[in-house]
């Protein structure tokens, strides 16, 4: 809702791995945000991992887009959040996108942080240990 009252593109930092490839599920998500909300162009780019920010700005700059919102895909608006995407060091996530001409706009909220994120997440929490009998106090 707010990049879409901005007029801006949506950027996801999500922090990935170099362990394993993950890429494809942040892919899948990027993917099925654009379909379900087609006025906002939503990409996803990892922390560690691929797609990079490096591999994400090619797409950026096709979008036409000149305003993002920066926002982390993390239960927990933590260190990566503060400093890495929304730090005004050099090398973070905003202050490299705004030498490239972007107006970053931040949102240091974990998802934990969303009320409806969080529902989801106990509900899965309290599944799992019903289905292995676990009693949860």
């Amino acid at each position: 809702a707010l990049a879409e009252r901005n007029g801006a593109a949506l950027l996801y930092m999500a922090h990935g791995n170099t362990y394993m490839a993950s890429g494809s599920a942040y892919l899948e998500f990027a993917a099925i945000m654009n379909r379900m909300y087609p006025r906002v162009k939503t990409y996803i780019a990892l922390v560690e991992g691929y797609p990079s920010l490096d591999d994400t700005l090619p797409l950026l700059a096709a979008s036409g887009s000149k305003k993002l919102l920066l926002k982390p895909f993390m239960t927990v608006a933590g260190d990566h959040t503060l400093n890495d995407m929304a730090g005004a060091e050099p090398e973070s996530w905003k202050s490299n996108l705004e030498t490239k001409g972007y107006k970053v706009t931040t949102v240091s909220q974990g998802l934990g942080e969303i009320n409806g994120f969080a529902d989801i997440y106990l509900h899965h929490v309290q599944q799992t240990a019903k289905d292995h009998n676990i009693t949860l106090h």
